[in-house]
């Protein structure tokens, strides 16, 4: 019987204006993906319109971002991106400060900010909240963002909080006492849980999130 796979290559659809890309998402409602990174001087959101082929305009985040991080210039940020349920596009940035764990350098996650896309005032503004209703829940770790419903997983998971994995590979693999800090931040009081019964000292492969199919 004759193969039906073939060698095929990749094609360039679309070029952003984006010089560094943080993270990215496809949204199949209005076949765009949302792509948060870097220009060569601020921290941009774009929209890439697969039908129509184009970047689309979207409003400035780095003021917004300049803002609300003006008490924290000492924290590092790593840019996240997401979209589902009502509140639509939001950008999570979780905040790190870097420590030295044995003389070894180490990002310690301590907070996140979560930015929603206002449409009305087609601006970024800081929210609190992922949803009206609290059951929104935000999956973050070395792949792309996971948006789900704690209504769908009753018992199980905690609305209105990020879940996280630790993504510093690199020192995670190579050194003894680190690559365990994966939690849940709850949004509404700014805490932190554990997702792990005891105290984790050690943790390789990295852990990876489990998109159930419904």
């Amino acid at each position: 019987m004759p193969s039906k796979w073939r060698i095929a290559g990749w094609a360039t659809m679309i070029r952003t204006s984006l010089n560094f890309i943080a993270d990215a998402i496809f949204y199949k409602e209005d076949h765009r993906f949302y792509v948060v990174g870097y220009t060569s001087v601020n921290v941009r959101v774009v929209a890439v319109d697969i039908l129509q082929e184009q970047e689309m305009e979207m409003p400035e985040l780095e003021e917004a971002i300049e803002t609300e991080m003006a008490s924290d210039r000492d924290l590092a940020i790593r840019l996240h991106i997401a979209v589902g349920g009502p509140s639509g596009l939001v950008v999570v940035l979780r905040l790190l400060k870097f420590l030295k764990i044995e003389k070894i350098p180490y990002d310690l996650t301590v907070g996140f900010k979560l930015f929603k896309l206002d449409e009305t005032e087609t601006k970024w503004v800081v929210t609190k909240s992922l949803d009206d209703d609290g059951h929104g829940m935000v999956f973050l770790g070395s792949n792309n963002s996971v948006w789900l419903s704690s209504g769908d997983f009753k018992g199980l998971c905690k609305g209105n909080s990020i879940y996280f994995t630790d993504d510093d590979r690199f020192n995670s693999v190579y050194y003894a006492g680190l690559g365990g800090e994966s939690g849940v931040f709850h949004l509404e009081d700014g805490s932190f849980r554990s997702i792990y019964d005891n105290d984790l000292k050690y943790l390789y492969p990295h852990p990876v999130w489990v998109l159930p199919n419904p």
